[in-house]
């Protein structure tokens, strides 16, 4: 303030009490009031500068904003105040942010150090909002921040991009301002640092595409060695299954019924149904795989086969004229106890037993 003292004008501070200075004219003292107040530097308490949302494409959560808090609170720079969104490096700074706080979904902030002529700006409506600038993934100090707050722009004519915030200019009662209001801008990467993300993408995309092409041969070969191994397979499983039914059939006695019953085998190899075999009287039954029960048969076969050709031979034998019954009893005696195990007396009366006609001459010569 500019008193009068003596014949002179004096400058006091605010308080009435401390001389900051003596002029001849008021004038003077006037010239070095505005010096002071120029000089002097302003703040803004409580201003809401951010809020959680969707902005510009981008959804902030609580988290996010806790993030903002926690990394203001540990990095070692305080976000600068612009006009503006500028882009260019050495910029002035307008004042800065300090005791960064949130409150329900807002960030909270105070402006500190602002020169009267902004703040007289920000009051007089020209500037009558702010956008915050945010920074993602900000590496510094050797550790990674989600979300940090680099800087606030006042800006007088742009449109906010968070809504339900208050302006700047409604913020101020009895010429202590205070303001709520932020409008959000996220800071773009720099020249540079897109160099830098595009060459890693394109790294990893030819990574990527070069492990596709890795993946794709692989799964070639893979596919040619799967078939083989399933040719191999199927070849093996088929071998020894014709080979049993080889052997099944070799150890048929009766060369006829080979073919035959070998067929059946193969056809029911290694089948799991079963069928119900029921007993001569009807009374008691079980359950057999097909396989078992050919093999039932050729067991049966092979059983009756001595009886069927011996019967047969003595069939075929009985129009022969034996001429000399004792040579041929003789020679098929011997036949006999070679084939069924039997002493020279047991055979012969085998041989006498199954062929009616030789018996018969046999014993006539005998009786002569």
């Amino acid at each position: 303030m500019i008193k009068p003292c003596g014949d002179k004008f004096c400058v006091y501070d605010s308080t009435g009490k401390k001389l900051l200075g003596e002029h001849p004219t008021e004038a003077e003292a006037q010239q070095q009031l505005a010096a002071i107040e120029s000089n002097k530097s302003h703040s803004i308490n409580d201003v809401e500068i951010f809020a959680t949302g969707k902005h510009n494409g981008d959804t902030y959560t609580d988290a996010d904003l806790e993030n903002m808090v926690s990394a203001f609170n540990e990095l070692d720079f305080a976000p600068a105040v612009k006009i503006g969104h500028t882009k260019e490096t050495g910029g002035l700074a307008y004042g800065y942010l300090s005791n960064l706080r949130k409150i329900g979904g807002k960030l909270i902030t105070d402006i500190t150090d602002m020169p009267r002529s902004v703040y007289e700006s920000v009051k007089g409506k020209q500037l009558g909002r702010v956008s915050a600038e945010v920074y993602w993934n900000m590496e510094r100090g050797g550790k990674k921040y989600p979300r940090v707050l680099g800087a606030l722009a006042l800006l007088g004519q742009e449109i906010p991009g968070v809504a339900g915030l208050k302006p700047l200019h409604k913020m101020f009662s009895d010429g202590n301002g205070e303001m709520k209001i932020v409008e959000y801008e996220k800071e773009p990467p720099m020249a540079e640092d897109l160099k830098t993300y595009a060459a890693q993408v394109a790294a990893l995309e030819a990574q990527v595409k070069e492990m596709k092409a890795v993946a794709a041969t692989q799964a070639a070969d893979y596919e040619a060695k799967l078939q083989s191994s399933n040719a191999t397979i199927a070849k093996l499983i088929a071998d020894g299954e014709e080979k049993k039914a080889k052997e099944f059939a070799d150890s048929i006695k009766i060369p006829a019924l080979r073919p035959l019953l070998k067929a059946v085998f193969s056809a029911v190899q290694g089948k799991a149904e079963t069928i119900k075999i029921y007993s001569a009287d009807g009374k008691t039954s079980e359950d057999k795989t097909l396989e078992t029960v050919i093999a039932d048969i050729a067991k049966f076969v092979n059983e009756k086969a001595d009886v069927l050709f011996s019967t047969q031979t003595s069939h075929k034998e009985s129009s022969s004229d034996y001429s000399n019954a004792g040579a041929e009893v003789d020679r098929l005696a011997k036949a006999a106890m070679s084939e069924k195990k039997l002493d020279y007396g047991a055979a012969v009366a085998y041989i006498l037993s199954t062929n009616k006609d030789l018996a018969v001459a046999y014993n006539a010569q005998a009786a002569q």
